[in-house]
């Protein structure tokens, strides 16, 4: 072998060694979205499952006015088109409670309507009745306050972590929302689980007539077993950080306080 061709192969192997360290570091990234314009709103509201959305709307400070289904589980789109077509009317009007079931110090009370459960609103040591009143007084209120700002707004942001609805549901609802709120650019943001995918991955599933939807993909589950700092609940922080990183509040409701 020439030194000239001695000389080439160890360029080749040291080019081939730095491929695999950059591609090992690729790999381990929890999260990774193609950069691509950010998703630019008014306001942002969770509009299922469960928890998490809202969970995140809180984190990265977009949640500056609280919405009836914040924290609740279990309710399908259908109703969230209903409860808002009737401003909330019949949310949690029949209860009852779940036997032998809490989350801390709070009892899990299903809306019998509407079968949405809530797991942190009632308090456990109290008389149901009692707890009953105040929270459908303040939940009306938050209605109220909530459909006065979408009224007001220019665009509205959803999100929801809906694995199994498929892009004809999402479309169907993102539609029926429309119908609802008029004049308004919708943005319907949907993230998806999928195991044992490292990267975010970003889709725009329909973009026409004023509504737009948009969907995340990734494995989320915590990048990290440690049920204290990362609990299974909140599921992959990091990427839902980089969804997050990818949304940005106008300064319409920026007077706006929590309540």
């Amino acid at each position: 072998m020439t030194i000239d061709k001695f000389k080439k192969n160890i360029c080749l192997r040291i080019l081939f060694i730095f491929s695999l360290l950059f591609s090992f570091s690729v790999n381990t990234k929890a999260a990774e979205t193609v950069s691509t314009e950010k998703i630019k709103v008014d306001c942002l509201f969770s509009v299922g499952v469960e928890c998490r959305p809202c969970n995140y709307i809180q984190k990265y400070n977009m949640r500056f006015q609280a919405a009836p289904l914040d924290w609740m589980m279990n309710y399908s789109l259908d109703i969230v088109i209903h409860l808002f077509e009737t401003q909330f009317s019949d949310f949690f009007e029949e209860i009852e409670e779940i036997p032998d079931k809490f989350c801390a110090n709070c009892k899990f009370v299903k809306d019998k309507k509407n079968g949405i459960i809530s797991i942190h609103h009632f308090n456990r040591y109290a008389p149901l009745d009692e707890e009953h009143k105040k929270f459908r007084e303040a939940m009306l209120n938050r209605a109220k306050k909530v459909d006065n700002i979408l009224k007001d707004s220019d665009s509205i942001g959803l999100i929801c972590n809906r694995k199994d609805e498929t892009t004809e549901n999402l479309i169907n609802f993102a539609k029926k929302f429309s119908e609802i709120y008029p004049n308004k650019k919708i943005v319907l943001i949907n993230i998806v689980h999928i195991p044992n995918t490292e990267k975010v991955h970003e889709s725009v599933l329909f973009d026409e007539n004023n509504i737009k939807i948009v969907q995340f993909v990734f494995s989320d589950i915590p990048h990290i077993k440690d049920p204290v700092k990362f609990p299974q609940w909140k599921g992959n922080q990091l990427a839902w950080g980089e969804v997050f990183s990818r949304i940005e509040l106008s300064q319409k409701f920026l007077n706006y306080s929590l309540n």
